[in-house]
């Protein structure tokens, strides 16, 4: 599957462009312009997987940055966020 077939699959499945725009506060021309031909941001194909549960990778969605996004998960939270983390486990 291409970087593009990925990503239109990931809409597909939360709903739709109009239901993602609204989930990640972009416009839905925005999002359809990433479908048809533009190339969506890094940090919109990381929230798509975190909502579709890592159904569909980052990696898969934009393959150019897969060792950022690798490099992102594996770094250490800033301080402020465990603290957060922390408290709201508790």
């Amino acid at each position: 599957m291409s970087a593009t077939e990925t990503f239109r699959n990931a809409i597909k499945e939360l709903g739709g462009q109009k239901a993602v725009a609204s989930l990640i506060g972009r416009t839905q021309s925005t999002i359809s312009a990433y479908v048809t031909g533009g190339t969506a941001p890094a940090d919109v194909c990381m929230r798509l997987e975190l909502e579709t549960g890592g159904r569909f990778s980052a990696e898969d969605m934009r393959p150019d940055l897969a060792d950022t996004f690798r490099k992102f998960r594996a770094a250490k939270p800033p301080a402020s966020v465990r603290k957060t983390r922390r408290r709201a486990a508790a």
